[in-house]
């Protein structure tokens, strides 16, 4: 570096300058470097090192329109430095002037052949543009002019992940984290490629690591909801999330993460503010309007969420979530054949899971054609739901019918429906994917010609609220199980025998919201002259100590029975009983569908009907369908109905 006219201790001293501001820059303190080199422009106006240096450090501030006019004076003074042609390729690609960064980075190559960065950022380019095969062999001539690059082997495993090449990624990015822990980029992509592998509880701690040394980066904290398994707790997240939006408090991407995050613990009232803050930053967010539609509807804000749904149609028209959510609220409080209608787009849903070589839609009885399809809903619960208009319908049609169920329901329905063929889910377990249906193989066997979906059973029969199903109890348990569980029912103390179901198997904190607690169900353990049996899958031994020590009553299990594998032996059993009081879980479809009394601890299903079930006539529900979901009221509510049974009996 030197100065013309310039003594030789001045010389000294702009040298001691340049190298103190190099290693500013080269620390990360790009604030100070950028002064620095703003003093030295002042003795030095046109040094092409400086002004290339202040560009760039200007760029990595995220100041690439100011940046760039330092870099080409630079060029212009040095056209044949190789250096700064590949800092202008870096910010013509961030001012997304592709075909300009292209042709910088490939002059820096030209001039000087032996440097790694501008193969590597070619490379990047194209990746980005999708040319992902060119991108790999540019990134190859990187690697081979400097193997031990640490760019070129993160970019390496960058390309190959979205190659879709994920095994040979993670190998390449594994030993990049391992040299740089903490390195916030690394992580994010290190991160993605085990969640695509499926491996959520490896990226983790990746990412944590990670957000500890670069507590700023964004990116990171929204990629944690996205590194956890879908069945598992979110609570934890929640203040990694909360972090986001203080580190960034404009980023809506933050405030939807949040809501998102809120909504999955069932902390409702926050996550509807959550997603309120992320639609005041981009009023268009699909996370925002997804989560404030979500979290008003499950308050009962209903006229809110009418608001919202209806302008995230219009935003989002193609949105199936969004239209089942507008499903929701018609079948809350709206018209039902509308309801109906918009129900349909739950097969869009990202719950329902992918199907493959699905025969063609059945457009409505007269339309079959050889064999029809009624395929499997998500839950058995509501698979015994649906399918109580399944007598209905098979009146209306004229064709062989081949039913998928749940394994556990399939003795259960062919001996309810003996014309029927009864055949297990067609699931295939294992994919990277998760789990998916694959309807080839029922197809070919029984010369399967059209499907309809279980849940839109209802919707071709054209129900509306004054039509509800007639029939009580369609499921036909084993006449000689029913009786052999009357015969040990007979052997326990008490008149009525009473099967009870206080909270789903896989209760979530979300769940919660709408369960009761065991002190809620104290005045229906109080009824005298009954006995309580157990229908609970589990172990509740603590809730079974609290309902003794609160009533002196006992929860008795039934013996032998599986209540969770042996659906068929818990039919029987439940079909000996004098009634069931159930919550809002497979258990309570069970019982109404064999037809006896049941009493739902919540409203009706999707709350369309008042007091009794759209579904099933000899089901009561405790609250009012518009009413929010409240435990001890819900259980003063089933003492009183239960007591009302028990003595019409």
């Amino acid at each position: 570096m030197t100065g013309g006219g310039v003594s030789d201790a001045g010389k000294a001293q702009l040298l001691a300058l340049f190298n103190a501001a190099v290693q500013l820059h080269s620390d990360g303190k790009l604030v100070d470097a950028v002064r620095a080199y703003e003093v030295l422009l002042q003795r030095l106006p046109e040094h092409p090192d400086v002004t290339d240096l202040l560009g760039t450090a200007l760029f990595q501030l995220g100041l690439p329109e100011r940046g760039r006019p330092f870099v080409l004076q630079s060029l212009n003074k040095r056209p044949i430095a190789a250096s700064p042609w590949n800092h202008l390729g870096a910010i013509e690609r961030s001012l997304k002037a592709d075909a300009a960064a292209a042709n910088a980075f490939r002059r820096s190559v030209v001039l000087d052949p032996g440097q790694p960065d501008p193969y590597v950022n070619l490379a990047s380019l194209s990746g980005d543009g999708g040319a992902v095969a060119r991108g790999l062999t540019l990134n190859r001539w990187a690697l081979c002019v400097s193997p031990g690059s640490g760019d070129a082997r993160l970019r390496q495993g960058v390309l190959l992940s979205q190659a879709e090449r994920m095994g040979e990624a993670l190998e390449w990015l594994s030993d990049v984290w391992r040299e740089k822990p903490g390195n916030a980029e690394i992580a994010l992509h290190l991160a993605r490629a085990l969640v695509a592998e499926t491996a959520p509880e490896r990226a983790r701690p990746v990412l944590k690591a990670a957000l500890l040394l670069t507590p700023a980066a964004g990116e990171l904290l929204g990629m944690l909801s996205a590194a956890r398994k879908s069945n598992e707790p979110g609570s934890r997240d929640i203040t990694w999330a909360r972090a986001a939006t203080f580190v960034k408090w404009a980023d809506p991407r933050g405030w939807g993460n949040l809501a998102a995050e809120l909504y999955r613990d069932g902390r409702l009232p926050e996550a509807r503010e959550a997603a309120r803050c992320c639609l005041l930053l981009d009023p268009i967010s699909e996370s925002g309007l997804r989560n404030l539609t979500s979290a008003s509807i499950n308050l009962h804000a209903f006229d809110l969420c009418r608001r919202v749904a209806t302008w995230a149609s219009v935003i989002l028209p193609t949105d199936a979530n969004v239209r089942y959510v507008l499903a929701e609220l018609e079948f809350r409080t709206g018209d039902l054949r509308t309801a109906w209608r918009m129900h349909e787009s739950r097969l869009g849903r990202d719950q329902f899971r992918p199907r493959l070589n699905v025969p063609p839609a059945w457009k409505g009885p007269g339309t079959e054609e050889g064999t029809l399809l009624i395929a499997s809903e998500q839950g058995i619960g509501d698979e015994v739901i649906f399918l109580s208009c399944l007598p209905e319908f098979i009146d209306r049609i004229r064709a062989p019918i081949v039913i998928e169920v749940d394994r556990r329901l399939v003795r259960l329905i062919e001996r309810s429906f003996p014309g029927v063929i009864a055949v297990p889910r067609q699931v295939v377990p294992g994919d990277a994917l998760g789990q998916f249906f694959d309807y080839a193989e029922v197809t070919r066997q029984y010369d399967v010609r059209h499907v309809v979906y279980q849940g839109s059973l209802p919707l071709f029969l054209d129900r509306d609220r004054d039509q509800p199903l007639a029939r009580v109890g369609y499921l036909k348990p084993d006449p000689a199980e029913v009786e052999r569980w009357r015969h040990w029912l007979k052997t326990q103390e008490g008149g009525s025998k009473v099967g009870v179901v206080w909270r789903t198997a896989q209760l979530t904190r979300f769940r919660a919201w709408v369960h009761c607690t065991i002190d809620d169900l104290v005045p229906v353990f109080r009824i005298p002259d009954a006995c309580f049996i157990n229908l609970m899958f589990g172990d509740d031994d603590r809730e079974a100590d609290l309902v003794r020590s609160a009533t002196g009553r006992e929860l008795i299990r039934p013996p032998g029975l599986d209540v969770w594998e042996d659906i068929d032996g818990l039919a029987a059993l439940m079909a000996a009983l004098d009634a069931v009081v159930a919550a809002r879980t497979a258990n309570y479809a069970f019982a109404a569908a064999v037809g006896v009394p049941t009493i739902r601890l919540a409203q009706s299903f999707m709350h369309i009907a008042e007091a009794r079930d759209f579904f099933f006539p000899n089901a009561r529900a405790v609250l009012d369908r518009l009413a929010p979901f409240d435990g001890p009221a819900a259980g003063r509510n089933a003492a009183t109905l239960l007591a009302e049974v028990l003595d019409a009996r």
